[in-house]
């Protein structure tokens, strides 16, 4: 492997996003990235099916803003880190 091909392996990887409180329908280079850089997209979806799992517990004790928010972590997404939809504006 030469140098510009392990530049790639580490540059490769998973984002955990989610879509602007304003906007949910924006294109995927405006959302929020939650987490960064995991190796494979089954450990980003393991933490993503955490978050969501860990606001259905509260959601009891959810008032209205949160509960907002709790939409927007069910929007999320983890994308790999290459794909060309994050250099959109």
């Amino acid at each position: 492997m030469n140098l510009r091909h392990a530049a790639t392996l580490v540059l490769v990887g998973w984002y955990l996003l989610m879509p602007p409180k304003n906007n949910p329908e924006a294109p995927l280079g405006q959302w929020e990235v939650i987490s960064i850089m995991y190796e494979s997209r089954s450990e980003c979806e393991s933490l993503r099916t955490n978050a969501i799992q860990g606001w259905l517990i509260l959601q009891d004790d959810l008032h209205p803003s949160a509960a907002e928010l709790n939409s927007y972590v069910h929007a999320s997404r983890c994308v790999s880190a290459d794909d060309p939809r994050l250099k959109g504006n």
